[in-house]
């Protein structure tokens, strides 16, 4: 995953200055430059153990929520507009009453790299990137790793201010500390609220 991390930051540093300059078309709103903001998400997620040669040992369902905030910065090129993002969330997304009890995922980190076409005030958009987090119960503790993507829909309301939707999905996984080799895969789908602010 640190190779992951790099390719992104390098991607998104190399792009920036590619097209430093560039102006959108006219009618077409500017949404180039950093960027920060707030993030609140609905979010379920089916997680699955496994043992060290693969059999399944349980599965359980989870709902809740993530809070939190993301930064990054946009470059455009006339309706295209490309660039990179990093968000951090806590919150707790709980297990349902069968498998394991009180198993949670508590906070993920996401890197996401962007690209998406802008028309007057309003951009549609792809994801693809990393996602880190955590995982616990009484029994079981997973630092998992793996594959986030999506689309979302954000509109400018002014030349600074934004709003809009992303749904996310995360597929990850890590080794658990209950039996050596043993494992956990998660399937996060998230519908995530934003508003943030153009720099």
């Amino acid at each position: 995953m640190k190779h992951l991390i790099l390719a992104l930051l390098t991607t998104s540093s190399i792009a920036t200055g590619a097209v430093a300059g560039s102006t959108p078309q006219p009618g077409v709103a500017d949404w180039s430059g950093y960027y920060a903001g707030a993030s609140y998400s609905f979010d379920t997620a089916d997680f699955a153990a496994f043992n060290p040669v693969g059999t399944p040992l349980f599965t359980n369902t989870h709902e809740g929520s993530l809070y939190g905030g993301f930064a990054g910065y946009n470059f455009q090129r006339g309706n295209l507009v490309f660039g990179g993002e990093v968000a951090y969330s806590i919150g707790d997304i709980t297990g349902a009453p069968t498998g394991i009890l009180g198993a949670t995922i508590d906070q993920m980190l996401d890197l996401k790299a962007r690209a998406g076409y802008t028309f007057g005030s309003a951009l549609v958009y792809g994801v693809a990137g990393g996602s880190f987090g955590h995982y616990s119960d009484q029994t079981v503790n997973i630092d998992f790793s793996g594959f986030n993507y999506g689309l979302g829909l954000e509109y400018k309301f002014n030349d600074h201010f934004f709003a809009g939707v992303e749904y996310l999905i995360r597929d990850v996984s890590g080794d658990t500390d209950v039996l050596l080799g043993s494992y956990g895969e998660i399937d996060i789908r998230s519908i995530q609220i934003r508003a943030g602010w153009v720099f």
